[in-house]
């Protein structure tokens, strides 16, 4: 759907004969509602929305008022009127005649059952048999998601099939944003401390248009995040890094998204990473939303955390793979790389599919990006990736087949890695989906892609936790590296009791965050929020796979 800018229209109440424009594009806009500071006055209407026969009414409120009689009718001296009281500022007067016009006036009823003069009588025409259906939704209401998003929500209108939310920081400039099913919507990528206003209308099954807008609300988005880390500017400034496998959302037989993310969102936030790999954030549109996984992800992250690429599929038309015409957008599929722009400045981005052997195999996708560090001024490059995992229904199958598939994703990783990067310091992270003790093509252990990744001849890596060297039981960190729970495994499984090996002093991973050899790794932490019984404190466990992070320091 193209996003356009729409035009002001003209205010809709007049106090004398209102001519109402019939076409579909007719709105009513007005300033939000403020108090009457004279509690004598009578309130003053200020919106209305109408349908064919109905009217939606809004007036400004009056200060120590407990409700508010709204008397309504045909003709001028509103003889014969009918009245109602309602408990706030905002009524919906039905089952009146189309095309007619209605004299309304309201005052206000105070604590101590006193009443104000009416306000001034106001006239307003509903619209012809031609014109909406329905009333606009009503109250529409948004509440920040961080500091870069806002969550929209409104009371639904029967025979709805769709809504559209219209938004803008000035109520007199504000862009149409997307279609939603649901009565919430999140409205990503705003600017912090910032105030924006809404509409909302409803749609048929077709997305045409059955109802105006609805009355103008207004919320402001969250501070700018600012980091946990107390960095000391000069040239040894530590660089926060981090893997997650948050576990797709299309994933059955696991807690839903929905219910999880703010888990997900909780953990990452309370690292404060300055760039963390993400596997398995599904790019498809999420239900009821406008939103893939990882943009909803990325919202309510806030402010300053953003996506290297938020391209969908490397197609001409990015937001859908049908009919699509290859173009490399530089979409990775489920793996994406996330950064926090108040420590990190993006320099460039990219991805490179990986082979697979058959259109049933998930594709897989090695993400890249280039970062300078804005104190120290150092360049790196950050990947990620999320390597094909043991499948198969032989023996034969998973030991030979997917093991050399394994390899070559690693080979063409490395090359890559040497490819893009050069000489700069790299960094490595992600699902590679084998551990010290993988069963290899001959029945003995082997971690061939670990292998790959550390030889001179591959990616010429490292890895500091030292947690997949092959077939070593008895694994420990390299001098220097601090680590906290480093002993618990990096998949959980979705198990509530946590084990921490006994055998080793790390645990046994799958997830992995490799690094130059010229950079210096500080801090280890396999990050899970546990009791003093060792199970996971969390009311819904986040992920199968536990987020791992290491503060390292650049060359």
């Amino acid at each position: 759907m193209k996003i356009a800018a729409l035009r002001t229209p003209a205010s809709f109440i007049s106090t004398a004969v209102a001519v109402i424009a019939l076409c579909s594009t007719f709105l009513v806009f007005a300033a939000p509602a403020t108090p009457v500071q004279a509690a004598t006055a009578g309130p003053r209407i200020t919106t209305v929305r109408p349908s064919r026969n109905a009217l939606a009414v809004r007036w400004a409120s009056v200060t120590g008022a407990t409700s508010y009689q709204v008397r309504w009718g045909t003709n001028a001296k509103l003889k014969g009127a009918k009245t109602k009281v309602v408990s706030g500022s905002y009524t919906e007067l039905r089952h009146l005649a189309s095309h007619r016009g209605y004299w309304i006036r309201v005052r206000a009823i105070l604590a101590d059952g006193s009443r104000t003069s009416y306000g001034r009588t106001t006239r307003v025409w509903t619209m012809p048999r031609s014109g909406y259906r329905l009333l606009p939704p009503a109250g529409v209401t948004a509440k920040p998601v961080g500091s870069t998003s806002l969550r929209v929500t409104f009371k639904p209108r029967s025979h709805a099939s769709n809504y559209l939310v219209k938004y803008g920081t000035s109520s007199s400039a504000m862009i149409e944003h997307a279609f939603s099913k649901s009565t919430t919507l999140i409205l990503p990528g705003l600017r912090s401390s910032k105030t924006y206003y809404f509409e909302v209308r409803a749609l048929n099954s077709k997305g045409k248009p059955i109802s105006n807008y609805s009355m103008l609300a207004r919320a402001t988005t969250g501070p700018a995040y600012r980091s946990s880390l107390h960095y000391t500017a000069g040239s040894h400034d530590p660089v926060r890094v981090a893997s997650y496998n948050v576990l797709s959302y299309a994933t059955s037989g696991r807690p839903s998204w929905e219910s999880r993310r703010g888990y997900v969102v909780s953990t990452i936030a309370k690292q404060a990473p300055d760039v963390i790999g993400i596997q398995e954030v599904s790019q498809g549109t999420m239900r009821n939303s406008t939103l893939t996984q990882y943009d909803d992800l990325v919202a309510r992250l806030g402010d300053p955390y953003r996506l290297t690429n938020a391209a969908r599929y490397n197609c001409k038309v990015t937001t859908s793979r049908s009919n699509c015409k290859y173009r490399n957008q530089g979409a990775s599929q489920a793996n994406r790389i996330i950064y926090n722009a108040n420590t990190l400045v993006l320099l460039a981005q990219g991805s490179m599919r990986l082979e697979r052997l058959t259109s049933k195999d998930n594709e897989r996708y090695l993400a890249w990006a280039k970062f300078r560090q804005i104190t120290t001024g150092k360049v790196f490059l950050f990947a990620t990736t999320h390597l094909q995992s043991n499948q198969g229904s032989s023996t034969t199958v998973y030991n030979k087949t997917y093991h050399y598939l394994r390899v070559r994703q690693a080979k063409a990783i490395s090359a890559e890695l040497n490819r893009v990067g050069g000489a700069l310091p790299k960094m490595l992270t992600g699902d590679m989906n084998t551990r010290w003790n993988s069963p290899g093509p001959n029945g003995t252990y082997t971690n061939p892609q670990y292998d790959i990744f550390t030889s001179s001849s591959g990616a010429n890596l490292r890895d500091p936790l030292r947690s997949g060297i092959t077939g070593q039981r008895y694994r420990a960190p390299e001098t220097g590296l601090s680590t906290i729970d480093a002993r618990y495994n990096s998949f959980n499984g979705y198990a509530r009791t946590q084990e921490a090996t006994t055998t080793s002093l790390v645990g046994t991973n799958i997830d992995y965050i490799y690094l130059s050899k010229t950079i210096d790794a500080l801090r280890w932490q396999t990050v899970l929020n546990l009791n003093s019984s060792g199970r996971i404190a969390d009311s819904v466990i986040p992920s199968d796979h536990n987020m791992i992070r290491v503060d390292v320091v650049l060359p």
